[in-house]
């Protein structure tokens, strides 16, 4: 598994972990697509994963990333940064 930031940490209820995925200017099918299958291979049913996104982003692809990835937005275990 890669991601660009890796977070990890030992608490009372034992190790956490964070995989970050930055991308700079997502506005292109290819780039979208390379998105979401980094993503996938780090599994986001099992992992907690955060997708930040910077720069030109097309609002299309935010949407189909939201909807792909409704479930595991809902409990917790994705979300996306607009920054």
């Amino acid at each position: 598994m890669e991601a660009d930031l890796y977070a990890c940490w030992n608490g009372i209820l034992g190790e956490k972990e964070i995989f970050f995925r930055v991308r700079r200017n997502l506005g292109r099918k290819a780039e979208y697509e390379r998105l979401v299958g980094q993503i996938e291979e780090l599994d986001s049913k099992k992992h907690r994963i955060v997708a930040v996104l910077c720069g030109k982003v097309d609002e299309d692809y935010i949407a189909r990333i939201r909807e792909r990835y409704k479930k595991q937005i809902e409990g917790g275990s994705f979300a996306i940064i607009r920054a």
